[in-house]
């Protein structure tokens, strides 16, 4: 039992703090069932449940800060860097994936991002949804495709909002930690003659850090890039008769790098000048967001009832974009520098490398025509460490917006029978805007026209007037920069329309039923920028425009008996159908809850689920993944494009479940429950193999699904969509809440919750339990997962101790092992009762991660887990909330 409805149900949780809205529900629907019943009943599901204590325990500001309070979610989108999902996060229950857990708000679904995982499901962003909205969230920790059809393979989220709020509330909060943050939230509610109208609304910005701003990352990884600012040369060799270009760029032998390298901060290893790379991009994004979600109820009749909801969110997230790379030049993806360039001083000896003559020492030569420079070919960045990262990165900026409307009738149709009506629309739609996107084919022209100076005297010697004409000076001007440098826009969105129709009533006083039918339809696009779709603009990113549409239909039942007083039984069968990009599929469930005494019952359940292939699967994805590459030991990890193949003739990935769990309430105020759950994975929609697989695979050879320039460089691995391999994944959950009535001063509540891994293996890829499984579509799954706190409350004081601990696991890309981590949280909040016109004032006051505990290092950028740990440190923070 979650701790919050253990605090309830004893009286304990203080009004003044969690004033819980008054709520008179004749008949309720409950998270793993579609019936409606009246009076108390056992639910048979196993429901955790997180309640506004819970969530202000955790100090959360938003919704991906609820995460760390349930133990059976892992590997979820925490910590997205250099892609489209900066800013977002999904719940991962069991490590099986952001699109395998189902989020509902309020039992009905709540929509879907518009950019994919890099598996190429589709997920929900609950980072859209202001927290102050939530009364709790449910977690239903079994499959539940019987009941609320695909996506639900791995359980289902379901956001619950605080209704009939009555009442003016403000809450002001600031942050401090290696970044700060503000917000400011507030909630309005009325009732009116039949109905009821709220609104909550949350305003949040942040700033981002770099990772030079983390002692503990730049201390103990490396960031140097194969390519640098300024960069390497080899003799270009024109051939006479069909003016094909040959050099030597890929060769170590051949290759030279910048002779001011050094000077201009760049670093040199294997014949290459390189730069440090750690500020290019944020570590922390810089975000601004705007939420509000709105509820609005009217009884039409005694017997009818209208409601909606309506929910609408802005996030911009700004990165940062440093020295950008070029790998679409015309020589295999690199630059030619004619050796009529005015500060091209390299010249060909007869050796296998052109040699550097210094245009100082050797100006005279230079001037009168003595000495000739020969043609280049140039692997470098237009800028780098010096002109183009930390303060002087430009701005990546994406913004999402979602929008979600959902609206329906309930209808009592007396004799204890009810009619629900249902259409929810729920559209997500983002627009990416990345700076330093190069038009490389004007470039090429500004280099041959001598107008840009790609080698190191436009940083070191910006004064320089080349000896070669006498006029031209070295350092490079922002105009010029204007003329080639782009900004590459991406585009994208998703829209989820659901029509649902359900009939639900008592048959007799000890059976229930359901029945119901319900379409929805998926509306996908995604247009990448017309350079890359062109093999220009910096990247060899082999992307194109995608859209396609999904549909389904579902036709569901389910039973519920109340065989005896002590024994509720629930049967549920769901056929879904899709079109021809995803078949179709029957899934059963079964499920109890036996009460062999007062104190004591057993729950069970047994039941298929499923997970219908995505249109991104259908139709294949493009990604990215950074990886090692055996060509070039000790040069650290490389940013690659992954570029998945798709298939029409995908099935299903399905799912066999089992739960038994044993469930304790004592009259001494303890509530225990531990549950033993299966799954049993078939037909899994995985890419062929992990880029990183594939590049190892390859070794030093050549390989077709391995793309590399001309130097050597990987620009892109190649892979595609299959039904292939199993899986079986055991473990265990416990949660304890214990409030005991000691006679003191004040009440007290301990809890402690507890997830365990005790198998996952892969048909494919082995054991993948207590691993960071960076080689394999699974997220990381430290086996396990331990919260546990004290609560202690006094008239109008409230104080909290939290402990978190993730155990040791993995990483099986360097086969070392990532250490265990426990952090402490603590809160302590104070009401002052009608201090301003008569309402309630809070000032809370917490730390999360008190001792300050930095993340486990990884040998891989940025250096830690972004599935399981926080960056950020100790945060610091305080808030006021006023009620009226």
């Amino acid at each position: 039992m979650g701790l919050l409805i253990a605090a309830g149900s004893m009286g304990l949780t203080p009004t003044a703090l969690y004033a819980a809205e008054e709520t008179v529900v004749e008949e309720v629907v409950i998270t793993g069932s579609n019936i409606r019943r009246k009076g108390d009943f056992d639910n048979p599901a196993p429901v955790q449940t997180v309640g506004q204590m819970e969530i202000g325990n955790a100090g959360a500001v938003q919704i991906q800060d609820v995460f760390k309070s349930i133990t059976s979610n892992s590997g979820s989108q925490l910590a997205n860097r250099q892609n489209e999902r900066q800013g977002v996060s999904q719940f991962s229950l069991r490590g099986l994936g952001v699109g395998s857990t189902l989020t509902l708000v309020n039992g009905r679904r709540a929509g879907l991002f518009a950019v994919p995982d890099d598996t190429g499901q589709l997920f929900t962003d609950v980072n859209q949804y202001p927290v102050n909205m939530i009364e709790r969230v449910e977690v239903l920790t079994d499959g539940a495709s019987a009941t609320y059809g695909s996506e639900a393979l791995a359980g289902v989220v379901n956001i619950i909002t605080r209704d009939k709020f009555e009442g003016l509330e403000f809450t002001a909060e600031a942050r401090d930690a290696s970044n700060s943050s503000q917000q400011l939230s507030s909630a309005f509610g009325a009732a009116f003659d039949k109905g009821h109208f709220t609104i909550f609304a949350n305003y949040y910005t942040q700033d981002g850090n770099f990772r030079g701003d983390f002692d503990w990352i730049e201390d103990n990884q490396t960031f140097s890039s194969s390519t640098g600012s300024p960069g390497t040369y080899s003799t270009a060799t024109t051939d006479p008769v069909d003016g094909s270009i040959t050099h030597g760029l890929g060769s170590s032998s051949t290759r030279v790098p910048d002779a001011d390298c050094l000077e201009a901060e760049g670093t040199i290893s294997s014949s290459r000048c390189r730069y440090n790379f750690i500020d290019q991009r944020r570590l922390i994004a810089e975000e601004e967001r705007f939420q509000v979600f709105s509820k609005f109820n009217f009884d039409i009749s005694e017997s009818a009832s209208f409601y909606s909801e309506i929910s609408h969110s802005r996030n911009q997230v700004t990165d940062a974009l440093g020295g950008a790379v070029l790998r679409t030049g015309p020589l295999g993806g690199n630059m030619f520098i004619p050796g009529s360039h005015p500060f091209n001083f390299w010249v060909d000896q007869g050796g296998d490398q052109p040699v550097y003559l210094d245009p100082t020492t050797n100006a005279a030569d230079w001037a009168n025509g003595t000495l000739v420079a020969t043609d280049l070919a140039g692997q470098f960045r237009p800028l780098g460490t010096v002109l183009g990262d930390g303060p002087n990165a430009d701005e990546i900026k994406t913004v999402f917006t979602n929008s979600r409307i959902s609206s329906g009738f309930d209808i009592d149709l007396k004799n204890d029978w009810f009619l629900a009506l249902n259409y929810t629309w729920a559209n997500s739609d983002y627009t990416r805007r990345e700076p330093r996107n190069y038009a490389v084919d004007l470039l090429q022209e500004i280099i041959n026209d001598g107008r840009w100076n790609p080698f190191g005297t436009a940083v070191v010697s910006p004064d320089l007037v080349s000896p070669k004409d006498g006029a031209t000076t070295a350092g490079n001007e922002s105009l010029v920069l204007q003329e080639f440098s782009r900004s590459k826009t991406n585009t994208g969105s998703v829209m989820q329309q659901v029509a649902e129709a359900i009939l639900s009533g008592e048959v007799s006083e000890s059976i229930a039923v359901a029945v119901g039918a319900q379409y929805r339809r998926l509306d996908f696009e995604d247009f990448p920028d017309g350079l890359s779709g062109v093999l220009e603009g910096g990247r060899a990113d082999e992307t194109s425009p995608s859209e396609g549409s999904q549909d389904a239909i579902a036709l569901f039942t389910e039973l519920a008996w109340s065989v005896s007083d002590d024994l509720e039984t629930q049967f549920a069968l769901r056929y879904e159908d899709y079109d021809d990009k995803g078949g179709s599929t029957l899934d059963p469930k079964v499920a109890f809850k036996y009460n062999v005494n007062d104190d004591l019952s057993v729950r069970g359940s047994w039941g298929t689920s499923f997970q219908a292939p995505s249109i991104k699967q259908v139709s294949g994805s493009t990604g990215n993944a950074t990886v090692t590459d055996p060509q070039q030991p000790g040069a650290g990890t490389f940013n690659a494009t992954v570029v998945t193949g798709g298939s029409a003739d995908l099935d299903p990935q399905s799912s066999t479940n089992y739960n038994l769990g044993l469930l304790y309430t004592a009259d001494n105020g303890l509530d225990l429950s531990v549950d033993y759950w299966v799954y049993e994975l078939e037909d899994l929609i995985l890419p062929g193999a992990s880029p990183q697989v594939i590049v190892d695979n390859c070794g030093a050879g050549t390989c077709p699904d391995v793309l590399r320039d001309a130097t050597g460089q990987i620009n892109a691995v190649l892979t595609s969509f299959d039904n292939r391999g199993t899986a079986d994944v055991r473990g265990i959950d416990v949660k304890i809440a214990y409030a005991p009535d000691w006679n003191a001063e004040g009440d007290w509540i301990f809890d402690l919750s507890l997830t365990k891994f005790l198998e996952y293996d892969s048909s494919e890829f082995g054991d993948v339990k207590n691993s960071r499984n960076f080689g394999n579509p699974f997220g990381s799954t430290p086996d396990t997962k331990l919260n546990g706190g004290v609560t202690w409350m006094n008239g109008n004081h409230y104080v909290n101790l939290s402990a978190r601990f993730v155990g040791d696991y993995t990483d099986d890309q360097t086969d070392e092992t990532v250490d265990s981590q426990t952090t402490y949280d603590a809160r302590y909040s104070y009401v002052f009762p009608g201090l301003i016109a008569g309402g309630d004032t809070t000032v809370t006051a917490g730390v999360v991660n008190i001792t300050d505990e930095d993340p486990s290092l990884i040998d891989n950028r940025p250096g830690f887990d972004t599935e399981v740990h926080d960056p950020r440190g100790r945060q610091l923070y305080v808030s006021v909330k006023q009620t009226f």
